[in-house]
């Protein structure tokens, strides 16, 4: 009889530490590890972790918010250069193209307006006139005309007449200018110096 009794209680603890043992016992051990402030495989974060988190975060944020900002200023330049650019390519060109065809009337000298007479218009009498941060055009008869529109400014123009005393010669002008383009943001300025000389093809008389 004894020995049956010894071995009924062993098995009868062999199934208790097989009962403690099982996976559903462990979770029970580790969530009342983590209820008393043991630690874990899996606990949450500490107040300063997420503090430090939160910190590079809005470091990483300001750094990417200022790279994009330089960007579009740097956009907002090049699209200022551009305009300017093909400003006075216009008034240059079409500077240019009435001055080849037309005899200069105005004496030499350095001046801020230039008088043409043209062959090819009726009126013929055409007057450039450097004044308010602008270059206009006016035939004779007609209203006053901008070259330039009102987002770019011209600056610093000279129309330097040369005129010869002889027949075989011809005259000519060199106009120099200052293309800035119009901005509320010193940094996306942008000044263009420009320079050309035009000969006139009708010779001095």
């Amino acid at each position: 009889m004894e020995l049956v009794e010894i071995e009924i209680k062993l098995k009868i603890k062999d199934k208790k530490s097989k009962i403690r043992k099982s996976p559903t016992m462990l979770n029970l051990e580790k969530n009342k590890k983590i209820q008393r402030g043991g630690s874990a495989e899996f606990s949450g974060f500490t107040l300063i972790e997420l503090l430090v988190a939160i910190t590079i975060f809005l470091v990483v944020m300001t750094i990417a918010a200022e790279i994009f900002m330089m960007g579009m200023g740097g956009a907002k330049r090049l699209y200022g250069r551009q305009n300017a650019l093909d400003s006075a390519r216009f008034i240059m060109e079409s500077m240019a193209k009435e001055i080849r065809m037309s005899t200069i009337t105005s004496a030499s000298g350095d001046l801020t307006t230039l008088d043409i007479k043209s062959s090819k218009l009726s009126p013929s009498g055409i007057h450039y006139v450097f004044a308010a941060n602008s270059i206009t055009r006016q035939q004779d008869g007609s209203s006053v005309v901008a070259l330039n529109p009102s987002e770019v400014q011209i600056t610093g123009v000279h129309f330097i007449v040369g005129k010869y005393g002889t027949t075989l010669q011809q005259p000519r002008v060199t106009i120099i200018m200052k293309v800035r383009n119009v901005t509320a943001v010193p940094d996306q300025q942008v000044e263009i110096n420009l320079q050309t000389t035009i000969s006139s093809r009708g010779y001095a008389q």
